[in-house]
């Protein structure tokens, strides 16, 4: 699968013997943010400060207090600029130490990489 954003829109495309299709479009304008972000399963899609089923995009799952930036291998944790998220119950977890839009989980789901604006140090 491969998504864009179309303005407001989210958009999901196949491959189907090497031709790409458009299969699905839903119209995300609270998602505020111009980055999908996509669980390592492939399962869950985030955008701004919404959840989807990744493979069906009008199933949206629940809003967080703060648009997502990263997501742990399965998608049950979401990291937003200001804090870690229980993603299957929208509960904060805890506040991250630095507030950030640049970060990145590690593939072992064991650290998250946070940019520090304040600092230029990661």
């Amino acid at each position: 699968m491969v998504y864009a954003l179309d303005g407001g829109d989210i958009v999901r495309f196949n491959f189907n013997e090497e031709i790409l299709t458009e299969v699905d479009q839903i119209n995300s304008s609270l998602g505020s943010s111009r980055k999908i972000i996509v669980s390592g399963d492939g399962n869950y899609l985030y955008r701004g400060w919404l959840r989807f089923l990744a493979n069906n995009l009008s199933s949206n799952l629940g809003t967080f207090g703060e648009s997502i930036f990263a997501t742990n291998y399965d998608g049950s944790i979401a990291i937003g600029d200001e804090h870690i998220w229980d993603a299957t119950t929208y509960s904060i977890i805890k506040p991250l130490p630095v507030n950030s839009g640049v970060m990145e989980m590690d593939p072992n789901d064991n650290t998250v990489y946070i940019y520090d604006t304040n600092t230029s140090k990661v």
